[in-house]
């Protein structure tokens, strides 16, 4: 093989890498504003937040996504007892993880959300929080 012939083929090589390397996985979609958002939410109080909510009367329990959706904190008799009400997705949450820091995130993200839906229980609706196993 001559030079040229090698020269020409390690340059192909190169952008056919390249190219790869640039096209995005199309079940992966880019997660860089869900990371920063769920990052931004972490360094909040989660019952500080649920204090604010519940004062402005946005009485929206955290909804954490995945292969389903779930409410952390919440049992089924608690849910049975709160009837039909709103949710807020938890930004970042999927069943769709493209990154490692967004995989990591995924549990402190369950745990914010069972301490705000904890304390948004505890202030709207204390009626229905003797339902709430402590395990949930």
């Amino acid at each position: 093989m001559s030079r040229s012939a090698f020269a020409w083929g390690l340059a192909l090589s190169t952008v056919v890498l390249v190219q790869a390397q640039a096209d995005p996985d199309p079940d992966c979609p880019p997660q860089r504003e869900e990371t920063a958002a769920l990052n931004a939410l972490l360094k909040q109080s989660p019952e500080a937040l649920a204090l604010e909510a519940a004062r402005a009367g946005r009485i929206e329990f955290m909804l954490v996504l995945g292969y389903t959706g779930t409410l952390p904190g919440l049992s089924p008799a608690t849910l049975e007892c709160l009837g039909p009400f709103p949710t807020r997705v938890v930004p970042g949450t999927s069943d769709v993880v493209c990154t490692e820091e967004m995989a990591e995130l995924q549990q402190p993200a369950r745990d914010f959300a069972k301490r705000y839906n904890h304390r948004l229980l505890a202030l709207t609706a204390p009626a229905c929080e003797r339902y709430n196993s402590a395990d949930r």
